[in-house]
């Protein structure tokens, strides 16, 4: 019966870890585990709460890892917004700059730009009407 499932995944993957997992959740995987390949089980790593991880880190480099997760990594979340933020007027000359590509009737706000950021735009206005933008 095993693999009865599997026929029917839409994705493959190499490993996936379950961390801190319920007792519960691992009573249901013990269920329906019947229903998957070897191979499957296989990839599949399940750590309930207070579980040695090193099985962990020995697939996942800790500095690529979040703290909470006890990796060294920033929150990706966190450096995400710091990095949208740092560049949020640039995003938003770029973001105003393709609206009026798309819609000729839009003014932009502000119409001040830097040289470099035209030079980009052009390059962009040119690929939008190549039709080599995507």
């Amino acid at each position: 019966m095993g693999g009865r499932f599997d026929a029917c995944s839409p994705f493959r993957n190499k490993r996936s870890f379950v961390l801190n997992c319920p007792g519960w959740l691992e009573t249901v995987f013990n269920i329906v585990k019947k229903f998957f390949s070897k191979k499957t089980l296989e990839r599949v790593v399940i750590l309930p709460k207070g579980a040695d991880w090193a099985e962990l880190y020995k697939e996942v480099q800790k500095n690529r890892l979040p703290e909470y997760l006890g990796g060294s990594a920033k929150s990706l979340e966190q450096s995400w917004i710091k990095d949208l933020k740092a560049n949020s007027k640039r995003i938003e000359k770029k973001f105003q700059f393709m609206k009026s590509i798309c819609d000729p009737s839009f003014v932009p706000e502000n119409d001040e730009t830097d040289e470099e950021l035209s030079n980009e735009m052009a390059k962009l206005e040119v690929q939008a009407k190549k039709g080599t933008l995507f």
